[in-house]
């Protein structure tokens, strides 16, 4: 059997290659890596893209909930955090309600930080408050559109606090056309809220008839669409 040297650890290495009815490329007719480099290559390239993964968590991730502990004691019971922590990529999100200082938001923090980094989703997450400040400064730059296309099409939205900061109609307006398409494109969206059907409807709906009249569709698609976790 005809050998070769590593360009790695630089040491001899036997290989034979294939007997095929077809012409091979030279690559594989004499490899210039052994198979202890090629994992270890491998493995390198993996942890590379790991980390890359991890850095883009943080930069998504506000601060504060970086380092969340899962076993903190305020921190929700197992079976309610490991419902959300358990949560399969596909078309229906989650709608995650209850209390305030539940455990909500760091625990789909915690889910995020599963879906970036162990299965490379691509995640963009904010507050309902900040969701309101970047809409409107997007339309102040007449980046508005690609903004909203850029929210229809990433992997999971994720909107903390829905309902807890003041609505327009145009914040309503393109939320709900961003949920819309979304489900359309069977996406899932997270949602996290201290409040539930009417009183939900209520924080949507009192700032202008376009937004009354949305609240409702909007209310009956997070049902439909959204996996109920209750926090209560």
């Amino acid at each position: 059997m005809p050998t070769f040297t590593c360009r790695y650890c630089k040491k001899d290495y036997p290989f034979e290659a294939p007997e095929l009815d077809i012409e091979l490329p030279p690559m594989f007719k004499s490899p210039t890596v052994c198979n202890s480099c090629a994992d270890m290559l491998d493995r390198k390239r993996q942890e590379s893209i790991i980390q890359e993964r991890l850095e883009k968590w943080r930069s998504t991730c506000p601060v504060i909930y970086e380092d969340t502990d899962p076993n903190h004691i305020g921190m929700p019971a197992p079976p309610k955090l490991n419902q959300i922590l358990q949560w399969k990529y596909g078309p229906k999100g989650l709608l995650v309600f209850g209390d305030t200082r539940k455990g909500k938001t760091r625990a789909v923090w915690l889910l995020i930080k599963r879906l970036m980094v162990d299965e490379g989703r691509k995640v963009e997450g904010m507050t309902c408050g900040e969701f309101a400040r970047r809409c409107a400064k997007a339309y102040q730059t007449d980046v508005a559109y690609d903004w909203i296309d850029h929210l229809i099409a990433v992997d999971v939205l994720f909107i903390d606090d829905l309902g807890k900061s003041k609505m327009t109609e145009r914040v309503v307006a393109d939320l709900f056309e961003i949920f819309e398409q979304r489900i359309c494109r069977k996406l899932p969206t997270i949602f996290t809220t201290n409040f539930v059907g009417s009183t939900l409807a209520e924080k949507m709906s009192h700032h202008g008839d376009a937004a009354t009249y949305q609240h409702e569709p909007f209310i009956a698609r997070l049902r439909e669409f959204c996996e109920l976790v209750s926090f209560g």
